[in-house]
């Protein structure tokens, strides 16, 4: 899945609240009858979907600890338009933070490609004695800018 689409989905999903997302959630859970877990975004807001379940095969699980339940386990999750949302908006900050990263990492490249560009203008103009005997500061000079 493209950043693009995640965002579109997460824009439709927003702007498409108190449609019946939960409602369609729990009448199909409410009619499952196999274990599966019921996610929500913390204990608080789990609780409040279990409220509403009328399904003994309901397992709550938030964000925090889906982990440690979900571990060695094949079940399905009901995963709530809250927790899908608030899921999606962090990954997008991230991915935002990401790219400035890249951004940053790409200026700090081209200005080490430019200066070793002109380091070699420089050592190909020194004379065979020059070079042989400045070339280890030189060496010296890039190895200091890499570390």
């Amino acid at each position: 899945m493209k950043p693009s689409q995640v965002e579109l989905l997460y824009r439709y999903m927003t702007a498409n609240r108190r449609v019946g997302h939960t409602r369609l959630m729990r009448e199909g859970i409410d009619n499952y009858d196999k274990p599966f877990f019921v996610l929500g975004v913390d204990q608080q807001h789990t609780h409040n979907l279990m409220k509403d379940v009328m399904n003994d095969k309901a397992i709550p699980i938030t964000l925090e600890n889906f982990d440690k339940h979900m571990r060695g386990v094949d079940y399905p999750v009901a995963i709530d338009n809250y927790a899908f949302t608030s899921t999606f908006l962090g990954f997008q900050s991230h991915i935002n933070y990401l790219d400035q990263e890249v951004l940053q990492l790409k200026r700090e490249l081209t200005n080490k490609s430019m200066e070793l560009v002109n380091y070699q203008v420089e050592v190909e103009s020194f004379n065979l004695w020059k070079r042989v005997f400045g070339f280890k500061k030189r060496l010296k000079k890039i190895e200091y800018y890499e570390a």
